[in-house]
């Protein structure tokens, strides 16, 4: 009898054990990456653990988040490390590894993405400009390293890929071809085997993508774990690692912070909600900015519900 008791205290001490150990795994906290600047049609995230949530303004973004806009939406995101990025109708881009931190070695700082459809662009910020060797962007066809740059890309079965401001490599197994907007600014690229042509005529796909508000850097803060609802996570085709390709040192010319080179502003209100108005549109070159409206607070001097202004820096508020 009491050998019977002594087990049965024993099983339930295991299953309180058992039962503890997953709360505190789903409670934990986990930092975020990134947070949304504006958002037009729906964008979603979906998480390592398959769990997926509809996106909207001031909405954070987490490492191993699949971002996944449908056949009308696109948005902007802005990084802990002050790059920017907007994403293009019907892309699959999954944010595979992401490390930052403001006092770290530089070294340690990473950015890999993994890019299954559709496209982006971005400016880089910190770890573009702190570790190069650490970022990559990552396609079917083609790994893309930067030395602190303003470029775009698109995949549907080929990849094309324009710089803005910078200098990109695009590498597989068929070569490596450096970008610039200078000597050549832009690339197509058939299949992983098959070797980068330059373009003389920038790709068409370019003339019309969602442009990018300057906006302060994301806040770097510890959120419990993201919550949705159980969803398929679209996976990139196994042949989206590349090729490794090492990447040069950037010159003092080319690693400026984009985002961070504007003074934040804070003010009250800011409170998060989709963005309800058409995000700018940019014609594929120069630097970000361009018309729309974002409702953030914005320079003294700009309107408050209109169009940031190209030298206003966006602030996004979370509640």
């Amino acid at each position: 009898m009491i050998n019977r008791f002594k087990n049965s205290i024993l099983l339930l001490g295991l299953i309180f054990c058992f039962v503890s150990l997953g709360y505190a795994e789903n409670t934990q906290e986990v930092p975020t990456i990134g947070q949304i600047v504006w958002v037009k049609g729906t964008m979603k995230a979906i998480s390592s653990k398959s769990l997926g949530r509809t996106l909207k303004r001031a909405d954070y973004i987490y490492e191993q988040d699949t971002l996944v806009t449908d056949k009308t939406g696109s948005g902007q995101i802005t990084f802990t490390d002050g790059s920017l990025m907007t994403l293009r109708e019907d892309t699959v881009l999954k944010m595979s590894e992401y490390k930052y931190k403001k006092d770290a070695k530089p070294k340690e700082d990473k950015n890999i993405m993994e890019l299954a459809k559709g496209g982006f662009r971005t400016i880089s910020g910190a770890i573009a400009k702190n570790n190069p060797e650490g970022y990559a962007a990552k396609t079917p066809v083609a790994t893309i390293g930067i030395r602190g740059t303003d470029y775009s890309v698109y995949y549907r079965n080929q990849l094309f890929v324009q710089i803005n401001r910078g200098i990109i490599d695009v590498a597989n197994k068929g070569g490596t071809i450096s970008l610039d907007p200078q000597r050549q600014s832009s690339a197509q690229i058939n299949s992983i085997n098959a070797r980068p042509i330059p373009l003389k005529i920038p790709p068409a796909i370019f003339k019309s993508q969602p442009g990018i508000i300057p906006t302060a850097p994301a806040p770097i803060k510890m959120t419990p774990p993201p919550s949705g609802v159980p969803m398929a996570t679209p996976t990139p085709s196994s042949s989206s690692s590349g090729v490794p390709m090492a990447t040069p040192t950037p010159s003092s010319s080319e690693t400026s912070n984009n985002a961070a080179a504007a003074a934040a502003v804070t003010s009250a209100g800011t409170g998060g909600g989709p963005s309800s108005t058409p995000p700018p549109t940019s014609g594929g070159g120069g630097g970000g900015g361009g018309g729309g409206s974002c409702k953030a607070p914005v320079k003294a001097g700009a309107p408050a519900t209109g169009a940031p202004s190209v030298n206003s820096t966006v602030v996004i508020g979370k509640p």
